[in-house]
């Protein structure tokens, strides 16, 4: 009997040591390390929760979906370069390999919080629930601080200087010139700006220039609510030789989008003046890159629409009429 004992025992024990180890959970096995909010001031709907998920586990994982009391929307984003410009793009989900880590920063993955339900000021916490591909949920409490240096847009920007404070941000072309100067330039298209000992600043996403001494205006021409181009082409349909049907197809697209320019754009100026007023009231600087990170985002949707408008154009004319189009846009746009 010993001995039908032992073998039993031992035939047990062959059994446990030889069955696979059971894997756990996505949420036990992926370790959400320093998770953190990004302070933003009141006037912000937006904010974004940034982290380390790190998988201990010997499975793949993969985060798909998050949810927080602090805002009506959570997603899952990236950014992603088109074209020279940065944008950020909704994904389903931020997948974690065995034995690996995903790193969500400013600028790369992240979560986004949209329609905040409550101001996110620094010091403070925000709970975030995370859902993995298994079912398994996490509930994370995030600290939320300032989050300087974040840069939103993509492009080309080149300025020269001496003793100045001139910016270039956003997703095209630009230079400033200027000497003691405070000038600045914003936006996604070809823009010059040259003074001496000016506050001029050039927004926008056109084709402009503006020369000014010891001047304060603003020069948004350039930067108007539709393309150029699309004016152009509306002007010289019938140089172009446009159908019915195609002039009918582009007013429909401006109808659908004009108003949504223009909206933009007061917007941004509006924001702008209320980025400068804080400024000068002393305003903390996580709360100043909280409203310009904003004024960047609403940049980045009219720079995305003029692409729109120009891949709409290119569907709608030939290849023909959109050759003979530029060539009719170069003189209108030296006038600027």
């Amino acid at each position: 009997m010993n001995k039908l004992n032992c073998l039993g025992s031992s035939l047990l024990l062959a059994v446990l040591f030889t069955m696979p180890a059971l894997a756990g959970t996505a949420a036990d096995e992926v370790l959400i390390a320093d998770p953190y909010a990004r302070a933003v001031p009141p006037v912000s709907k937006n904010s974004a929760v940034f982290m380390t998920l790190k998988n201990m586990g010997t499975a793949d994982h993969a985060l798909v979906s998050a949810s927080s009391d602090a805002a009506e929307v959570v997603e899952l984003h990236t950014h992603v370069n088109d074209d020279g410009v940065m944008r950020m793009r909704k994904i389903d989900q931020i997948s974690v390999k065995a034995g690996d880590s995903a790193v969500l920063e400013p600028g790369g993955l992240h979560v986004m919080l949209l329609g905040l339900t409550r101001t996110l000021s620094a010091g403070e916490t925000v709970q975030v629930e995370f859902a993995f591909d298994d079912g398994s949920t996490k509930t994370v409490v995030a600290a939320v601080k300032s989050v300087s240096g974040m840069h939103h847009g993509g492009g080309h920007g080149k300025h020269h200087g001496k003793a100045d404070q001139g910016k270039h941000h956003g997703g095209g072309h630009g230079k400033h010139h200027g000497k003691a100067g405070q000038g600045k330039h914003h936006g996604g298209g070809h823009g010059k700006h040259h003074g001496k000992a000016d506050q001029g600043k050039h927004h926008g996403g056109g084709h402009g220039k503006h020369h000014g001494k010891a001047g304060h205006g603003k020069e948004m021409r350039h930067a108007n609510p539709m393309p150029n181009l699309m004016k152009v082409i509306k002007k010289q349909g019938d140089t172009l030789g446009l159908s019915d049907q195609q002039k009918e197809e582009l007013n429909r697209w401006h109808d659908q989008n004009a108003d949504t320019m223009h909206a933009r754009f007061a917007k941004v100026g509006e924001m702008e003046k209320k980025l400068n007023t804080a400024a000068l009231a002393g305003t903390p600087k996580a709360e100043l890159m909280g409203m310009a990170s904003q004024i960047m985002n609403l940049r980045t949707d009219i720079i995305r629409t003029k692409i729109d408008c120009r891949d709409n154009m290119r569907r709608v004319l030939t290849p023909a009429q959109y050759e003979q189009a530029l060539i009719l846009y170069k003189p209108h746009g030296k006038k600027h």
